[in-house]
């Protein structure tokens, strides 16, 4: 019986499109995928080669080789690495890694297809605010939920109540799975509509930028007063569009980490400016 024959497809991505690039690739039909700083190595199914793959968005195809059949878990385990950040002691591990003596902090998840591994350095620069903003009793909402990686920290930092939105099925089923390896609840849904007049402390949102744009009077009227909005998903450039559009609804930056290109955003709702605004109308 012949061995099934694969593709090896090398991809360099720039650094601002990654995300997108992850994104892109996540809904495609590929076996597995490494990553090697800027450039990506898809792997799929000889048979399943299309133009997709070919001429691809947020990328430049740079090689494309024929490989045999292989124990796919075991290479891709061989690849994939641990986070562990020294200054706050958070690990973020799969099920297969070891345990972290110096861990102060630690989440499991599974990687999956869905975006949120801790690689990335917008989910993990949200990961160390979480790590420090107070958790303990409040409600978080995160939208764009991925792997649930966001949500789990703040349910093991204590949080009363996490809820998770993601239009992607994939995605809310790896994250039920990883909150049940963390042995946490997380609400999941695939919109809105199960939230109607829900109110939270801390909304998370690790997106693009229209998105955010368009879901801002969403965020307006399911953050409580005073409440803390995270968001990010953003570059540099696009850091005063949204913080000129997240004023219309009264939100006020406290802090900004720019990482370099990357800009997380910790905003809160300004109950003064709303009532300025009512007695003004």
């Amino acid at each position: 019986m012949p061995h099934k024959r694969w593709l090896q497809i090398n991809y360099d991505v720039p650094r601002r499109k990654i995300k997108h690039f992850l994104k892109w690739v996540e809904k495609l039909p590929i076996a597995g995928i490494e990553r090697k700083k800027n450039s990506f190595i898809v792997y799929i199914p000889q048979k399943v080669l299309s133009d997709e793959f070919i001429y691809p968005r947020f990328a430049r195809l740079s090689n494309v080789s024929t490989i045999a059949e292989r124990n796919w878990n075991e290479e891709w385990e061989k690849n994939y690495e641990p986070v562990f950040d020294s200054e706050s002691g958070l690990y973020i591990r799969a099920p297969f890694h070891k345990l972290n003596p110096k861990a102060k902090f630690e989440v499991v998840i599974e990687p999956g297809m869905a975006f949120g591994t801790g690689h990335h350095i917008t989910t993990m620069t949200i990961a160390k605010l979480l790590m420090e903003i107070p958790c303990e009793g409040k409600k978080v909402l995160d939208v764009g939920c991925g792997s649930g990686i966001l949500g789990i920290i703040a349910a093991k930092r204590g949080a009363s109540k996490v809820v998770g939105i993601d239009i992607d099925e994939n995605a809310l089923n790896n994250a039920a799975r990883n909150a049940s390896l963390n042995n946490v609840n997380i609400e999941l849904h695939k919109d809105w509509q199960h939230l109607p007049n829900s109110k939270f402390d801390i909304i998370i949102a690790n997106i693009e930028l229209n998105a955010l744009i368009d879901l801002m009077p969403q965020f307006d009227k399911h953050l409580k007063g005073e409440g803390l909005l995270i968001l990010s998903g953003i570059i540099k450039k696009q850091r005063l569009q949204l913080l000129e559009h997240a004023e219309l609804f009264n939100f006020k930056p406290i802090l900004i980490k720019d990482t370099g290109e990357w800009q997380v955003l910790l905003l809160f709702k300004s109950i003064k400016s709303c009532e300025d605004d009512k007695r003004d109308s």
